[in-house]
């Protein structure tokens, strides 16, 4: 399959990317890739549940995007969030929770937050983090990524907003930049 690939997740031998505005699986034995969507619109940034079952992605279907969940095997998507916002990348998942980056609640655009949301749907909850776009759970760490939107937004740039990691090595809110 010829394309521009994007966004690639892994789980065992599956990995799941973005290509012509769905996604597409393969596998490690079987390189033929198979469409897990085919959307009216984009979808982006997927991400593998833990134990490999569902896929959660940001999709634009409707016309903002939201978080939405599949099968890993395909079949429906189902809509979590209806925000009404913009909802950028699936940073985690977090027990039952998917973790995604999103500008609710922020006076401007492209300034981001990190949100969960169950998932089986319900309300949108706000972590209490700051602006930051990515996260990742540790034993019993966390670490942040601020301003790491796209990496190519910042390649050789030396400003004020490059991309920084801050971590808590217990799990609390007590951050230090690495």
């Amino acid at each position: 399959m010829s394309g521009y690939y994007r966004f690639p997740t892994i789980n065992k031998s599956k990995i799941v990317f973005v290509s012509d505005d769905d996604l597409w699986q393969v596998t490690l034995d079987d390189s033929r890739a198979i469409r897990l969507t085919t959307n009216l619109s984009e979808v982006s940034s997927p991400l593998f549940s833990p134990n490999g079952k569902s896929i959660a992605y940001i999709g634009t279907e409707d016309g903002n995007s939201e978080v939405y969940t599949m099968s890993s095997s395909g079949g429906p998507s189902k809509r979590l969030t209806y925000d009404g916002a913009v909802a950028s990348r699936v940073a985690a998942w977090n027990g039952e929770d998917i973790v995604f980056s999103t500008d609710l609640s922020q006076p401007f655009g492209r300034v981001s937050n990190l949100a969960k949301i169950n998932k089986k749907g319900g309300c949108t909850n706000l972590l209490e983090y700051g602006i930051c776009s990515n996260i990742s759970y540790g034993s019993p760490g966390i670490v942040l990524g601020r301003n790491t939107a796209d990496p190519a937004r910042w390649k050789r740039y030396k400003g004020g907003t490059a991309g920084e990691l801050w971590i808590s090595k217990d799990g609390s809110i007590n951050f230090k930049k690495l």
